[in-house]
């Protein structure tokens, strides 16, 4: 201690901390040979000490910043005041700036993974009410997998394919449907007549509905009646199966753009042949509710349109 108090003295002595305006005692006090502040803190009037200060803060705001990267370095020791308040608030700051980081990273990733969260969330659901249902487990590993392609077409939950655009104007639905729907009743000869008007074709692509079925699925099924015709979408394909005979042999292939029950759609006919899904596919629906709707708003229109379906048919052999 005496060492010490003799090497502080003629430090002074020497003129070495011109700066300092408080004896070596109190110097000795204040900082109690172990780097601690005491009470009171020293003060320097130098440019060279302002230069110090500012310095210290500077490294303290860089460790900030980089501590929660594991990337910070320990700074040098605070002995004033100013050194600890600047650490005090650049800490605060610190926090601050790190907590609203992290939030906003996590607002971000939650906001990608909202959709897939759903349909997992979904998924689950699904599995424990087919076990509580008591469903048998093939019968329950089909509904999971229904869910699991309607994910993977369409990146969504939702059963109902239409329910965006239901939602828009009517202006707009009509718009859409008829961009979705116009190349595929433009390959329909009693659709693409020159005698229909414009009107009822966008009356019926209104009336249009989106059905989707499972690999496998019966779409329609011999000797049933039937009241609808459908339309295969932009998606899968369906097999005719052999009338003649009850083993599953396919006589032909539907896909994009092809279309099967015109007859039950006309005239609510027994359904001759059975039409099995080959894929997963998406059929447009038209019921023969929405046509007599159609024909109440455009009876002459209506009339050419059977007529147009009659020749068709009398031209060329259908499936219904």
């Amino acid at each position: 201690m005496i060492a010490t108090k003799k090497r502080l003295k003629s430090m002074f002595n020497k003129g070495q901390r011109s700066d300092a305006t408080v004896s070596p005692e109190e110097i000795l006090s204040a900082r109690k040979l172990d780097g601690e502040v005491g009470r009171f803190t020293l003060r320097h009037e130098s440019s060279p000490r302002y230069a110090w200060d500012l310095l210290i803060m500077v490294m303290i705001l860089i460790d900030v910043i980089l501590t929660p990267l594991s990337l910070g370095f320990n700074p040098p020791p605070m002995f004033t005041a100013v050194e600890q308040i600047s650490v005090a608030c650049f800490m605060l700051i610190g926090n601050i700036l790190q907590a609203s980081v992290f939030g906003s990273v996590a607002v971000l990733i939650s906001s990608f993974d909202e959709d897939e969260a759903a349909y997992n969330k979904k998924i689950i659901t699904t599995s424990e009410r087919c076990h509580f249902l008591g469903i048998p487990d093939s019968l329950a590993k089909r509904i999971r997998g229904y869910y699991e392609n309607l994910w993977r077409e369409t990146k969504s939950i939702s059963s109902d394919a239409d329910a965006f655009i239901n939602e828009l104007s009517p202006a707009l639905i009509c718009e859409v449907k008829f961009q979705l729907y116009r190349d595929m009743i433009k390959r329909i000869p009693f659709l693409s007549a020159n005698t229909l008007s414009s009107a009822v074709i966008e009356m019926l692509i209104l009336h249009l509905r989106t059905v989707i079925y499972m690999q496998d699925d019966i779409l329609i099924r011999k000797g049933e009646f039937g009241d609808w015709m459908g339309f295969i979408g932009s998606k899968g394909s369906v097999g005719v199966l052999d009338p003649t005979t009850d083993t599953r042999k396919i006589i032909r292939i539907l896909r994009k753009g092809d279309y099967f029950g015109e007859m039950a759609l006309l005239q609510r006919a027994k359904r001759s042949t059975t039409a099995v899904a080959l894929t997963w596919v998406q059929i447009h629906v038209l019921c023969r509710n929405d046509l007599d709707s159609v024909k109440e708003q455009y009876p002459t229109q209506t009339e050419i349109l059977e007529s147009e379906i009659n020749k068709y048919m009398q031209s060329k052999v259908q499936y219904k």
